[in-house]
């Protein structure tokens, strides 16, 4: 949308890093209001921040589209309240190290588990959330 990249580096290693750290540039000062915030929403560095698919197609995108179609400045749709918090936890396999490839996989957790502390050894790893502790295998 704005002919570029929101994350661009030289490797993969690199890459995982801005993702991680969230630095996106903001979108040009020409877009309007409405679809710079639908942009940063959209980038939020909290997975459970960010809308869903479907909420951007039924509410958020309808009116820009409108607008665009009309010429008129679109006004900003409010965003519904975002759901509640959840950890996300990524198995890494591989390595970057001379070119290598790195491969993540998310690890099933139950709904809405908050990781609080996460502990981890090549076989297995155990995560303290908010709830309870469990351990799960690699």
């Amino acid at each position: 949308m704005c002919r570029r990249r929101a994350f661009a580096a030289a490797s993969l290693p690199a890459l995982v890093r801005l993702i991680v750290a969230g630095d996106v540039a903001p979108p040009p000062s020409s877009y309007s209001a409405s679809l710079r915030a639908l942009l940063a929403s959209l980038l939020r560095r909290d997975p459970a921040a960010r809308p869903s698919a479907a909420v951007v197609e039924d509410a958020l995108l309808p009116p820009l589209l409108a607008a665009a179609a009309d010429g008129a400045p679109p006004t900003p749709p409010t965003p519904p309240n975002p759901p509640s918090p959840r950890s996300v936890v990524y198995e890494v396999r591989g390595s970057a190290a001379d070119g290598g490839s790195i491969a993540l996989t998310p690890v099933p957790l139950p709904p809405r588990t908050l990781v609080v502390q996460l502990d981890a050894s090549s076989t297995h790893c155990v995560a303290l959330t908010s709830g309870k502790r469990f351990s799960i295998s690699l």
